[in-house]
């Protein structure tokens, strides 16, 4: 019988993965990348980019990795619960075939 996945694992990997992603976003806003792409999906944004700022720079990456944690441990317990042995997912009927 499975343990079911490690709350503590998921929840690292997910927080570790959406602070690099914020953190490749963040550059490629920078060094005006995203631009390509918003072309390359016909999309047209009125947005300007401000001066860089370390601090809010962080805080977006604390952020991030606190809301990939939250989403991994929720992940988790939902996936263990369903996982667990106690569960029987539904049987789904068969018609038999004519002949």
């Amino acid at each position: 019988m499975s343990e079911g996945l490690c709350s503590k694992t998921t929840s690292l990997s997910l927080g570790i993965l959406f602070a690099m992603m914020h953190i490749v976003g963040t550059i490629g806003i920078l060094l005006g990348s995203m631009k390509y792409v918003e072309k390359l999906h016909f999309i047209v944004t009125p947005y300007t980019v401000s001066s860089f700022s370390i601090w809010t720079f962080l805080t977006g990456i604390i952020l991030a990795f606190m809301g990939g944690f939250i989403i991994g441990f929720v992940f988790t317990h939902i996936y263990n619960y369903l996982s667990c042995s106690n569960y029987k997912m539904p049987k789904t009927t068969t018609r038999k075939a004519r002949r």
